[in-house]
């Protein structure tokens, strides 16, 4: 299994962005936003793009992601980028990918009325229904060799959807430990929807999405990696979501281990006999 990854600071959001087409109350600018239910939408179907020029003074670009994108397999996602200018004649990636998990459009499920809804997902042997409540759609490529770019282009194509959704699009860094966290992690699912008994005894509750809740333990950091971890948890702190890949394997098993979140909790204690035993919980942000 490949080390677990971090995607922690996202170079989109001081980036400009532009997008071929959007809905006026849903621009593309709502990718920058960390708050991942605030989302962008086309005007059109079609051939879509959406331009990206980062800040000269960038860190290289190790990965590319959408968070909450709604494309089914019917789509393709092309991540291109150039070292001159936007469609330059200098073109240093062309790489198309398509999306691991099949959605069927957002509605007014789960995450309640308004911009972001429900969506649908095939998995093999469950219901729609019951699969909606597994996934949060989040694609994930590496860059390699990384880049240090700034002119990039995102161009979307699904003849099975009659508008493209995505809440968030990030272009940066990844941090990856050199020793993998120890025997796997422990997954939970918080629950979030609060239930109250009538006084004739009926239940009744306002649905909400179930939280993804990682707790692992990393022991065996060298002094790098726990500097460098340290580092990225106080840039981010709770306020500030980053993508966790839990196991960077490509496909399914990649989309059903890739989380949007923070660390509610990480210790880092000082090493003893090469083992350092350095706790660490992170929790899915909705």
């Amino acid at each position: 299994m490949s080390n677990i990854m971090l995607l922690h600071d996202n170079q989109v959001d001081r980036a400009v962005v532009a997008a071929s087409s959007e809905v006026a109350t849903m621009p593309v600018t709502n990718v920058q936003d960390p708050q991942r239910t605030v989302m962008y939408r086309s005007a059109a179907v079609g051939t879509q793009t959406i331009d990206i020029t980062l800040a000269q003074d960038e860190d290289q670009v190790q990965a590319f992601a959408l968070v909450d994108h709604n494309l089914t397999l019917a789509g393709t996602v092309q991540v291109q980028a150039w070292s001159d200018a936007l469609g330059g004649a200098t073109e240093v990636l062309n790489v198309t990918l398509q999306p691991y998990q099949p959605t069927y459009g957002y509605g007014v499920q789960l995450y309640g009325e308004g911009l972001y809804g429900g969506y649908d997902i095939y998995i093999n042997g469950l219901s729609i229904g019951d699969a909606r409540a597994v996934l949060r759609p989040i694609l994930m490529m590496q860059v390699s060799p990384a880049l240090k770019v700034s002119y990039w282009r995102i161009t979307i194509n699904d003849l099975a959807l009659t508008y493209y959704q995505m809440g968030r699009v990030y272009l940066g860094p990844i941090w990856s430990p050199t020793v993998n966290y120890s025997f796997g992690a422990t997954k939970s699912r918080q629950s979030r929807t609060r239930r109250i008994e009538a006084r004739g005894g009926q239940y009744y509750g306002n649905p909400r999405t179930d939280r993804t809740i990682l707790q692992f333990s990393f022991d065996w950091l060298d002094d790098a990696d726990r500097d460098q971890l340290w580092i990225i948890n106080m840039i981010k702190g709770k306020e500030n979501p980053f993508i966790l890949v839990q196991r960077p394997v490509g496909g399914y098993a990649q989309e059903s281990t890739t989380f949007y979140g923070v660390f509610d909790q990480l210790t880092l204690q000082q090493v003893r006999a090469n083992q350092s035993n350095s706790p660490v919980t992170f929790e899915e942000v909705l």
